[in-house]
């Protein structure tokens, strides 16, 4: 094979070619076209916002139940021992009022708690809506305001008032007043069953002994019933007198007497 040759001018006349074609060439060849970066924008979703709570009146906790917004007395307590808690809730109180053997809890300016086994007489009860101030330890709940309690109660009995006038209903449920009698000579007036509590009031003892014609409370706080009452038993006008312990506006007898009832 024959190896080319070339004179001077032939390879000056080709190396001027080839350097005219370089830039172009060398471009072409050399120049690539970055493809553009990806750019990923994370969008943050907007954050939603509730509409704040609005606080309800809590209707009570296990056996407590709510009786009413009330003032403070004049120069006074409403109740005589107080808890104190920044995260104060309905639920504090009455767990706190409880187990100190209170009767009643009742919560008063946001983060105190006020409880006691009896309501100071000189308070006055004030409409719902005035125990307006929302709970520090839970914002759906009220706890009383200034100068007014949000009261709970065991049984959700309402406290006796100095404002208030005890009464002898005239009708509890099926049965109606059979008057202020003694008890029997040496015996119960009414013997057939009976018992005690606390918390006694008209209705639970008419409900107690609703197999019965008759009911009578005597002393406050005790229950007889009975289709009849013993011998020496008379009446006894006006002298029943004590209020029921589980109702302070109703009477429930007195010492050996008793506020009797009967079905018809």
């Amino acid at each position: 094979m024959m190896t080319p040759t070339f004179t001077h001018g032939a390879l000056s006349r080709l190396a001027i070619a080839v350097l005219a074609l370089s830039p172009a060439v060398l471009a072409q060849e050399t120049t690539t076209s970055a493809e553009p970066s990806a750019t990923t924008t994370t969008s943050a979703e907007p954050t939603a916002t509730l509409p704040p709570v609005a606080p309800v009146y809590n209707p009570g906790v296990g056996t407590m139940t709510l009786v009413g917004c009330y003032a403070e007395p004049s120069g006074a307590r409403a109740l005589p021992s107080i808890y104190l808690d920044a995260n104060q809730t309905v639920e504090t109180c009455i767990a706190h009022a409880k187990a100190a053997g209170a009767t009643f809890a009742a919560l008063e300016y946001g983060q105190e708690c006020w409880y006691g086994t009896s309501v100071h007489g000189g308070s006055a009860r004030r409409p719902l809506e005035e125990c307006n101030f929302s709970c520090p330890g839970d914002a759906a709940e009220f706890c009383g305001a200034s100068n007014r309690l949000l009261v709970y109660s065991e049984g959700g009995v309402a406290p006796p008032l100095d404002s208030d006038t005890p009464t002898q209903p005239a009708t509890i449920g099926a049965y109606t007043f059979n008057g202020c009698v003694t008890e029997g000579n040496g015996t119960r007036a009414l013997t057939s069953a009976s018992f005690a509590s606390d918390s006694m009031t008209l209705q639970a003892c008419a409900t107690f002994c609703d197999a019965y014609k008759f009911f009578g409370v005597e002393y406050s706080h005790e229950c007889y019933c009975g289709d009849v009452f013993s011998e020496g038993s008379i009446p006894a006008a006006g002298d029943c007198t004590m209020v029921c312990s589980g109702n302070g506006l109703q009477y429930c007898g007195a010492g050996n007497r008793l506020s009797s009832y009967g079905k018809p």
